[in-house]
């Protein structure tokens, strides 16, 4: 069995944001000593939120819809993300956020988003 692959495990979490499950969960073990990774599929009306202070984020809509918005120094805007019906559907989008950041998710339709 690959060294990477973990158990699902608990996204990070914000006050007032419920966690979600993570589906895959890859941590700063082994060869992938500068990365943490998540997989988390969002419920169609769910909404989660992440947050780094030392570590940039990025928002990658592996499948469905999402609207995203990346507070960096205070400020962040809405921005509509994804449309792929799965992974093989065309190019992922994504958003980046430099650190330190908090990254709110939401989906009215569901989605599945890597983080």
């Amino acid at each position: 069995m690959s060294r990477l692959l973990r158990r699902p495990g608990t996204a990070p979490d914000a006050a007032g944001w419920s966690p979600l499950p993570a589906i895959h969960t890859v941590t700063p073990e082994g060869p992938l000593k500068y990365l943490t990774f998540h997989v988390v599929s969002i419920k169609p009306g769910a909404r989660t939120a992440f947050e780094s202070r030392s570590h940039e984020l990025c928002v990658i809509v592996l499948e469905g819809e999402c609207d995203v918005r990346a507070y960096v120094d205070g400020r962040g805007e809405w921005t509509p993300l994804g449309g792929r019906r799965d992974p093989f559907d065309g190019p992922p989008v994504a958003q980046y956020s430099s650190a330190p950041a908090k990254v709110y998710v939401r989906s009215t339709q569901g989605a599945e988003v890597a983080v």
